[in-house]
């Protein structure tokens, strides 16, 4: 930071600098953030550690997913892109290095919460058949590493061919930055409205990823103006490094939530728990009624047959089994009989007739069914079961209505369900 030193040196008063004025502002911020080396740095070392550890943890959850495999290489690149930095800036004494060298790493992050989102999309999907959307991560591995030799070789010709490779990289950075992080969003709105879990998770990465453009957009900018160097885009890097351990916490708090402790998960939903439940009471209630009065009402005269009815209810559990859109809590008879591709007319009538449930009904014997699922399996695993999380896992908006449709089905309560799977397995044992 010796340019910096230079400007505050004792003699560069205001007296003696007529030109201080016009350029106050920017030494002001200059000043403030001569000292964000060392912050950037704890944050790449808390972001490194961070990465690592959810990488681990969703390695080891047995709930994993085979698309959770993706994010899973996204933890990693960003785990491998943080190390590389830690390296740079507390081993590499070179300037022109440290401050310009930029990680290709970064090229892969878009493609894969795309290709992610599209596995989410349709489970037979073969992330392998779009190689190509690594074209970019390719070309930038080539250009770092002969950046790479050509330094070894000649500190001269490594400089140019280090600003060469700085100026393509940092904006096909901001592109690919940019364009795959809306296709991923564009794919997560059109066709993951029965995966809510896996749409918002999809937005909320989508959205720092697109932050982390916007701001490098920003301070590349500036710097086009000439009103910063190089070195002073370090304030620009410690954001972005901070958005990436952001986005370590995100993943963590949508796919390991589900087995960590109750008071954890409760802090997190308190805030929104309280008007929840009020409104899924009423909404429970409503529902009662519904399946009251359609239990209740005379028989209406069927126009398909009862081959038609059980073909009708085949296709349906299938559908259900296999998208699992009844964990979507805004699911409705228009929106369920959409997804499957049949009129809702006819679906009405085969849940009413054939199945002998109203839509409510069978869609929350559905829910309770996956809840029961989950909690043999993480007891059976010794893994903690945390209620709120499992309700809100399985299409229910609260977990008061939750406990009154599991009690209603089951005559038990999850907690007292729980118990006694507990008790069977420690018989058992």
């Amino acid at each position: 930071m010796r340019g910096i030193k230079h400007r505050f040196h004792p003699t560069n008063t205001i007296e003696n600098r007529p030109c201080y004025h016009q350029d106050n502002i920017v030494i002001t911020l200059l000043l403030y953030f001569s000292d964000t080396s060392t912050h950037m740095i704890y944050v790449i070392a808390i972001g490194t550690f961070q990465a690592f550890t959810a990488v681990l943890l969703l390695w080891t959850n047995r709930l994993k997913s085979k698309a959770d495999a993706l994010l899973i290489l996204l933890l990693l690149c960003i785990a491998a892109h943080l190390a590389t930095k830690f390296y740079i800036y507390t081993v590499v004494s070179d300037a022109h290095i440290r401050f310009q060298m930029n990680t290709f790493i970064g090229f892969c992050y878009g493609p894969l919460l795309y290709l992610y989102a599209l596995k989410n999309k349709d489970e037979s999907f073969i992330p392998a058949s779009r190689w190509y959307v690594f074209i970019p991560f390719i070309l930038g591995a080539i250009g770092y590493l002969t950046v790479v030799c050509v330094l070894e070789f000649s500190l001269q010709a490594g400089y140019a061919a280090l600003q060469i490779y700085n100026q393509t990289s940092t904006w096909s950075m901001l592109a690919a930055g940019t364009f795959f992080p809306l296709l991923a969003l564009n794919v997560a709105r059109k066709y993951l409205q029965q995966k809510p879990q896996e749409r918002q998770l999809i937005e909320w990465i989508s959205y720092c990823l697109l932050t982390i453009s916007a701001v490098a957009h920003v301070f590349q900018g500036i710097h086009a103006l000439n009103w910063v160097e190089d070195k002073d885009l370090i304030f620009c890097r410690d954001i972005v490094y901070s958005i990436l351990l952001i986005v370590c916490f995100i993943i963590i708090r949508y796919k390991y939530v589900a087995v960590v402790p109750t008071a954890t998960v409760h802090s997190i939903y308190s805030e929104t728990v309280a008007g929840r439940d009020k409104q899924e009471q009423i909404s429970a209630e409503k529902a009662d009624l519904i399946d009251i009065r359609e239990q209740s009402s005379p028989v209406r005269r069927t126009q398909l047959t009862t081959t038609e009815h059980r073909e009708i209810m085949d296709k349906l559990e299938q559908h259900l089994q296999r998208t699992r859109i009844f964990t979507d809590a805004d699911l409705n008879m228009d929106k369920l009989a959409g997804s499957v591709g049949i009129s809702k007319y006819h679906l009405s009538e085969a849940l009413n007739s054939y199945a002998s449930k109203s839509f409510y009904q069978f869609i929350n014997e559905m829910r309770i069914e996956r809840a029961i699922q989950q909690m043999q399996f993480m007891s059976s695993k010794a893994l903690p079961v945390n209620v709120l999380t499992l309700a809100f896992d399985c299409g229910f908006k609260a977990k008061s209505s939750f406990n009154q449709y599991f009690k209603k089905i089951t005559g038990l309560t999850p907690t007292a369900y729980l118990r006694s799977v507990a008790e069977m397995r420690a018989e058992t044992l």
